[in-house]
């Protein structure tokens, strides 16, 4: 199950067609694995809405930057932070 729908980044983007619907869910799905991989955990079932926003943020980062190799925005990163799982 996936965490945000492709919708969500679509709007974020001002995106109306459906044109680039197959890139934007490779986009979320890429997010969704750096979220996870960032908290430290799975993203089951319903996620924070801060978490949430980050994995809009950062695959919109992805669309607007496929064709360079700008690192993810820091507010990406604040956005999840208070929910990472630090192992010790």
């Amino acid at each position: 199950m996936a965490a945000v729908g492709i919708d969500a980044v679509k709007a974020y983007l001002r995106l109306e067609t459906d044109a680039e619907d197959a890139l934007i869910a490779t986009l979320v799905a890429a997010a969704e694995g750096v979220a996870e991989r960032f908290l430290g955990a799975p993203l089951d079932g319903e996620v924070p809405a801060a978490v949430a926003q980050g994995i809009v943020r950062l695959a919109a980062h992805f669309h607007a930057h496929r064709d360079d190799d700008a690192g993810p925005p820091a507010v990406v990163a604040a956005l999840w932070r208070p929910y990472r799982q630090m192992r010790l």
